[in-house]
């Protein structure tokens, strides 16, 4: 479905198509369980974890089952996959704790958020002066993840939130994420790597276009992609240079700012 404007002018984009369709499954491999009983079960961990979070201390099984209802062996059950996927732990008098993934995806996240503080004034300043939406993104996996976002001042502007999960194909900020996360790109990627920012026209969406450049640390590790994005009639190619302009100087003073 295209990207449509809302009455406020923001460029939306529709549901995409289905994937997957049709494709059978290899002879010979049992199928796995229904889609709705993986959900089921990662739903219900979740509320586990939810629950321990709220008692505020290690629980045991006993302690557990009676927070939440749910029948003493299935709640077993999904507390020794937690602790078996490190989620949890299990202490030598059968208490439930944190295990030390949690503690890894905390710091990360304290570290993102830590990030996203110190970018969020240079993305206002880059949005004032473009007059485009501006946004810092890190790799996600095989997606990109939106870590802090400025609205363009426009009325017609690209609109997307922070914490939003796009593909890191697609678009600009994408590009600049591969081509400078890999030790030798290909292709395309090779050419933005060599220019230092990537550019894209209805990649993303067909009504916007957007450029990017990387942010480095001080020893040339990649930290994420700064990027301007607009609408494709405002965001055109003889706007390129001046918008790398400005997301260069950008990049400088956060890399100046980070090193310190």
């Amino acid at each position: 479905m295209p990207a449509r404007a809302d009455r406020r002018g923001e460029t939306r984009r529709g549901a995409g198509p289905a994937t997957g369709a049709g494709l059978a499954r290899p002879r010979g491999r049992p199928a796995g369980p229904p889609a709705g009983a993986s959900m089921t079960s990662i739903a219900a961990a979740c509320a586990l974890l939810d629950t321990l979070a709220a008692l505020r201390e290690p629980a045991r099984l006993t302690e557990l089952v009676q927070a939440t209802g749910r029948p003493k062996s299935s709640t077993l059950r999904l507390l020794t996959s937690l602790v078996h996927g490190g989620l949890l732990t299990r202490g030598p008098d059968g208490r439930f704790s944190p295990g030390p993934l949690v503690t890894r995806l905390a710091t990360l996240r304290h570290s993102w958020d830590a990030l996203a503080r110190r970018v969020r004034p240079e993305l206002a300043r880059l949005a004032r002066r473009t007059r485009e939406s501006a946004g810092f993104s890190v790799r996600d996996g095989a997606a990109r993840l939106l870590l802090a976002r400025v609205h363009s001042p426009e009325s017609v502007r690209d609109h997307l939130e922070e914490g939003a999960r796009l593909p890191l194909t697609r678009g600009a900020a994408g590009e600049a994420l591969l081509a400078f996360d890999a030790d030798r790109p290909r292709g395309h990627l090779r050419e933005v790597r060599a220019r230092g920012w990537a550019a894209s026209f209805g990649a993303r969406d067909p009504n916007v276009a957007a450029v990017a450049v990387p942010l480095l640390d001080r020893g040339g590790r990649l930290l994420g992609a700064l990027s301007v994005s607009g609408p494709i009639t405002r965001v055109t190619a003889d706007r390129v240079p001046a918008i790398v302009a400005a997301l260069e100087a950008s990049r400088d003073r956060l890399a100046r700012d980070l090193a310190r």
